[in-house]
């Protein structure tokens, strides 16, 4: 029997890739589709059936009425209201999502039809609430009608001509599950809103914070991006109601999680994330690692029942989801003077320089177990081919034979095997082990095809409120949910125009930072996390993937990646 652990890591949202793709982002076609469809029945239903053609942008200032926003902002996006349509309401607390494309109504338009229909959620039992915009020279005919086992319903929940004289021709509904059509008379336009009902779920999230707001790097350009549970509960809050999902976040101290405050990351492992995920695992709590060991070293007399234990443990386990919230980290070597001539991980020591340090060198304490006080010094070094790098800066001469030594510093987070990467999501997929008779390779790939069922999220703080943003993705990525592609005309996207703030109606899980804060129901293209690119799916022509239902169920999420 062969006998694997299985781990997958999804790394996501690199501001290195941020800036070196956009040229190439800007350029490429957003939205293939498939010959090998068909696509007659329902075609908003299934992106791949779109033949969309590149479109200019909106002006910039009539979709983000300021130009003065900067990164780490969060802002509102301005819907052009130009046609009969169904609105946002402030009072609905749940899940609105109309296609942006909607932007774009001239008359025959391909666009404009994928924005024909409107998606709410509603918790059941509860009434939406919807605003509808009329068309004032149509008020005299305009009908909204309920759809029902495909017969229409002629009971009018639109008083047109009251609204046009009280509101400027809008009209706020309260709406119970079901489709709706919009009518002029007796003919039916192409304007559908579903309002799907689900029953609230509430789902537990970990949450350790490493630090308080006021540690350095926290406050860039006036802005706060650390993280607090009250914070980051508030985010949740506004973005995972989208799908009748409600986040607890649940409080624990780092060594209750099995780490330490700050968040210490060793750099003399040869893979320091690992090393603090495998901290984590060796707790009762969220872990599974002395089932893994027994597992490992049981004889085959005992391999069952081992297996069993392990596999019991594992599924306990595997839906846990931990957010690590990283306000502060520090870094440091453990050595002797024997090892002292090479230290691991000089792509670490750059990053920490880069941010924490002068350009040049890195502020450090370094410590002995054969002297009291601590010594600072100023380490940099000449890296090497194989990753590592000779130390500058240690004094060398002093060291002593027998003692430990650590040298350290307090740093703005990173990722550590990831310097460039900004947060990153360990995943557990839905099983670990092997089965009889495969592969190595068989079973990896068999693996990596398995629904994602939780995770563990390295939360590094960026600038600004949109902070919040970037660590609700890889919330997001420990339900399931998969990176997006960003089409090149997405009016959402402020990058489009050139600016680096999120807007909250681009996505949540949009592969490249700024995030947004919208989850969709209508299928959304899935992308390759380090490039954006569209993910072939082999009947479907590309991978797509409905939020809502992912983020209710990790095993409707896509396993296409």
């Amino acid at each position: 029997m062969i006998k694997l652990f299985f781990k997958i890591v999804c790394i996501s949202l690199s501001i290195s890739i941020l800036f070196a793709c956009e040229d190439e982002k800007i350029s490429e076609n957003a939205h293939p589709s498939s010959t090998t469809l068909d696509c007659a029945e329902n075609p908003t239903n299934n992106p791949n059936c779109y033949v969309i053609y590149d479109h200019d942008l909106p002006p910039i200032e009539e979709i983000f009425p300021s130009e003065s926003y900067g990164y780490g902002d969060v802002v509102e996006f301005n819907w052009m209201e130009t046609i009969a349509w169904f609105l946002r309401s402030d009072n609905h607390k749940y899940g609105f999502d109309m296609d942006p494309y909607a932007l774009f109504s001239d008359n025959g338009d391909d666009a404009a039809e994928r924005g024909r229909d409107v998606y709410v959620s509603v918790k059941e039992s509860e009434s939406a609430v919807v605003r509808v915009r009329i068309d004032p020279e149509t008020k005299d005919e305009f009908h909204l009608y309920r759809i029902k086992n495909g017969m229409v319903d002629k009971t009018d929940y639109v008083d047109a001509k009251k609204a046009c004289s009280e509101n400027n021709c809008v009209d706020e509904v309260h709406l119970p599950e079901g489709d709706y059509a919009v009518y002029y008379g007796d003919e039916k336009k192409e304007r559908y809103l579903h309002i799907i009902s689900y029953p609230l779920q509430v789902e537990k999230v970990i949450f350790v914070q490493f630090g308080d707001v006021d540690a350095p790097g926290c406050n860039e350009n006036e802005q706060n991006g650390c993280y607090t549970k009250d914070k980051v509960q508030y985010i949740v809050d506004k973005i995972f109601p989208q799908a009748l999902v409600s986040i607890n976040l649940i409080e624990k101290q780092p060594n209750e999680i099995g780490l330490s405050d700050p968040l210490l990351v060793e750099l003399s492992e040869p893979n320091p994330r690992d090393y603090i995920l495998d901290k984590i695992n060796k707790t009762e709590e969220y872990g599974y690692n002395e089932e893994w060991v027994e597992y490992i070293n049981a004889p085959d007399e005992d391999v069952f029942m081992a297996e069993q234990k392990l596999i019991t443990k594992y599924n306990r386990v595997k839906t846990k989801k931990i957010v690590l919230a990283i306000n502060q980290m520090r870094i440091n070597w453990h050595f002797k003077k024997q090892t002292s001539g090479e230290f691991k991980n000089y792509k670490a020591l750059a990053q920490a320089i880069s941010k924490s340090g002068d350009g040049k060198s890195l502020s450090m304490k370094l410590k002995s177990s054969c002297m009291r006080e601590e010594q600072s010094i100023q380490l940099s070094g000449k890296p090497n081919d194989d990753g590592s790098f000779t130390p500058v800066g240690l004094p060398i001469s002093s060291l002593k034979d027998g003692c430990d030594y650590d040298v350290y510093a307090d740093v703005i987070p990173f990722i550590p095997e990831e310097p460039r990467g900004v947060q990153v999501t360990d995943l557990n997929r839905d099983e670990i082990l092997c089965k009889v008779g495969e592969s190595q390779k068989e079973c990896n790939e068999r693996i990596a095809k398995l629904p994602i069922a939780g995770g563990i999220v390295w939360g590094s703080h960026v600038a600004g409120d949109a902070s919040l943003n970037t660590l609700s993705h890889e919330i997001g990525h420990s339900f399931g949910l998969t990176d997006i592609h960003i089409a090149a005309d997405d009016p959402t996207y402020a990058p489009n125009y050139g600016h680096y703030f999120s807007v909250d109606e681009s996505n949540l899980m949009g592969w490249q930072l700024p995030t947004g804060m919208r989850l969709r129901y209508r299928p959304v293209f899935t992308a390759v996390t380090l490039d954006g690119s569209l993910i072939p799916d082999p009947v479907n022509g590309w991978a797509t993937e409905n939020q809502w239902d992912c983020v209710r169920s990790y095993k409707k999420c896509s396993t296409l990646r």
